[in-house]
């Protein structure tokens, strides 16, 4: 099903958000429970700016874009989103907000851009780690009518689990075979080190979540490590024309 808004064509084909031209994408959680499908209207610019707060931003000119859907899942509140924060007030703002007091409801999304004849994956899901309430980027894919071999870059905007887990499926191959995985090198030498394990077993976290993160951590990145491809995105560097890297410290 689609209409028409200011000569913009939207898919709303479950699992994606399709647009062209004019509409601003965004990659994250949604503040909508239980809909995964969003974006927000921006003046019909041609122009997107894709942001990570941690380590790269993406600035695209594009033909088109797609939101895929990974999943959504409730996930511990102020022990997982705000752990400096006393739980009161993050009950306070939960309300404001409309949300249960003690949980986040976490929605996931990739990015899919088309330019030209390449197909670029800005991040790749939590993949199956999470059990049947992730892993569905491959069902959106299907949906937008491409095949993951058909994928022939992917792009980690940074090495938290939920960014690059679904580089493997569970069988632990490739999900995208053909593609070229771009990683910040600096990023990659953090995550890769003995510091990393170190770091996230003192962090005050959730011990399902410390799991998870070495888990997905010590699996996948030797895996990703056969088409990876080390960025030293210090200043912007573009991947693509009209795909932009720029760092985001």
């Amino acid at each position: 099903m689609s209409h028409d808004a200011d000569q913009t064509n939207i898919d709303l084909t479950p699992g994606l958000f399709q647009a062209h031209r004019g509409w601003c994408c965004g990659n994250g959680r949604s503040g909508h429970r239980n809909n995964a499908n969003y974006g927000s209207r921006k003046p019909s610019t041609g122009r997107r700016e894709f942001t990570r707060r941690w380590v790269l931003s993406v600035l695209a000119w594009i033909q088109s874009d797609t939101v895929l859907a990974d999943g959504s899942s409730d996930f511990p509140g102020q022990e997982l989103f705000a752990i400096n924060a006393d739980q009161n007030a993050f009950a306070t703002v939960q309300e404001r907000l409309l949300e249960p007091a003690d949980s986040v409801n976490f929605h996931m999304n990739t990015l899919l851009v088309e330019e030209g004849d390449r197909k670029i994956l800005i991040d790749a899901g939590f993949g199956h780690f999470l059990g049947d309430a992730f892993g569905r980027q491959q069902i959106a894919l299907q949906n937008a009518g491409i095949d993951p071999s058909e994928i022939d870059t992917v792009i980690i905007s940074h090495g938290h689990a939920d960014h690059f887990a679904g580089l493997v499926d569970s069988s632990l191959d490739l999900r995208f075979p053909n593609a070229q995985i771009i990683w910040n090198s600096k990023e990659w030498d953090y995550w890769t080190s003995e510091q990393a394990i170190r770091d996230v077993g003192n962090a005050p976290l959730p011990e399902a979540f410390k799991t998870l993160f070495v888990d997905t951590t010590q699996t996948v990145l030797p895996l990703a490590a056969q088409n990876l491809s080390l960025l030293d995105v210090t200043k912007e560097r573009e991947i693509a024309p009209g795909v932009v890297l720029m760092p985001a410290p």
